[in-house]
């Protein structure tokens, strides 16, 4: 059964503060759970406020669907969600 876990390192360039950081974080982390059915949270950077690393992990019995739905999460974060900007990101398959 193949396992992915996305890293997402993201900015957050107009923050000035961590209730902005929070006030932005939290509804991609809740659409993205559920839009896509998956796990999501921020990972690093928590004391950051224009930073975040957030990981977003799903299980499912393709390989080539677990590839389509990595690429549609990332497409779906860079479409919706204008004041925040993806950085770097890498999926792992396992």
């Amino acid at each position: 059964m193949p396992v992915a876990n996305i890293s997402l390192h993201i900015s957050l360039p107009l923050c000035n503060s961590l209730k902005e950081k929070r006030n932005l974080i939290k509804p991609l982390l809740s659409k993205v759970h559920r839009k896509f059915n998956v796990s999501i949270a921020e990972m690093g950077f928590h004391d950051k406020w224009r930073s975040a690393i957030i990981s977003v992990v799903m299980v499912c019995n393709s390989f080539q669907h677990i590839q389509s739905e990595s690429q549609a999460i990332i497409n779906y974060i860079q479409n919706n969600f204008q004041q925040i900007e993806i950085i770097n990101h890498k999926i792992e398959m396992l």
